[in-house]
């Protein structure tokens, strides 16, 4: 049973042990198999360790997203994230994105394509979030 539920799972591995550079996916179906999809590459970070961009892959190895993150100068607080790729029906597509931050530094804004990607977040008295709810109430 536990080996039947292991073949079902997809395996990542990376590529560095300090920083990921890729992300290359693989399946098992009787042996691994590794089909150039769904892979992540280009990974490359700042000084502090932020994300500056990366490259997904969809089923077909096309590209889904080439993203660039940008930060608010002197913080490690994210200020955007851009999209090269145009606009897909993907769900897991990432689109150009803003973010904005209380006094406290907790995000309280997130705007995908310039509309609200969250509907509101709640935060306790030690600045932990406590509720979520985006644009379709989950």
């Amino acid at each position: 049973m536990v080996l039947e539920i292991i073949k079902q799972y997809s395996l990542l591995s990376c590529k560095s042990l300090s920083n990921l550079l890729s992300l290359d996916y693989s399946y098992y179906s009787g042996g691994w198999q590794n089909p150039a999809r769904f892979d992540v590459s280009g990974l490359q970070y700042d000084g502090n360790g932020n994300i500056l961009g990366l490259v997904r892959n969809k089923e077909d190895n096309s590209t889904l997203d080439n993203l660039t993150y940008s930060y608010i100068a002197g913080t490690n607080k994210l200020q955007s994230v851009t999209d090269a790729v145009s606009t897909t029906p993907e769900d897991l597509d990432a689109e150009d994105t803003k973010f904005g931050y209380d006094g406290n530094g907790n995000v309280v804004e997130m705007l995908e394509i310039g509309q609200p990607a969250i509907s509101s977040i709640t935060y306790d008295y030690r600045n932990l979030p406590v509720s979520l709810v985006n644009r379709n109430e989950r």
